[in-house]
């Protein structure tokens, strides 16, 4: 009886070793990106013109300006997400309205914002549509940063 006892422990704790030791030499190349391209389509679909702004977190005062015509696109081309730093959205220039981080609802930049239209090897085609639910989302919670 002992004997069935003891076996089952050391073959789990042999093959416990054996698991924790196959990664021991891996070489790993940390600056291979193998992540996908992506495009990222940002459409506006409300008949008013918006300007995607883009302050950049690493050089201070600089700014990056996106206009979308009514009925027109954007297309952003990369393999993360569609911006980076902070962005805000004016709309006529009246309205601003920064994304919404709380449950990530109308916020472009979050790639889970956007659905998924393509998809092919090592490529991803991806939209967000600025559409009447957001205007009346963004008229409801202006940003009041800067």
């Amino acid at each position: 009886m002992k004997h069935l006892i003891i076996c089952p422990s050391a073959f789990v704790l042999f093959l416990g070793l054996f698991l924790y030791g196959c990664d021991k030499n891996k070489d790993v190349d940390y600056f291979d990106d193998n992540r996908p391209d992506v495009d990222y389509i940002i459409r506006n679909d409300i008949d008013h013109s918006v300007l995607i702004v883009m302050k950049d977190n690493y050089e201070k005062d600089r700014y990056y300006s996106f206009p979308i015509n009514y009925k027109d696109s954007l297309v952003r081309n990369t393999k993360g997400s569609p911006f980076f730093g902070n962005i805000y959205l004016v709309i006529d220039d009246t309205i601003k309205y920064q994304g919404n981080t709380v449950d990530w609802h109308y916020n472009l930049e979050a790639p889970s914002s956007y659905d998924t239209i393509e998809v092919g090897d090592n490529y991803y085609k991806m939209r967000y549509v600025i559409d009447e639910d957001f205007y009346e989302y963004a008229k409801a919670h202006p940003y009041r940063g800067e």
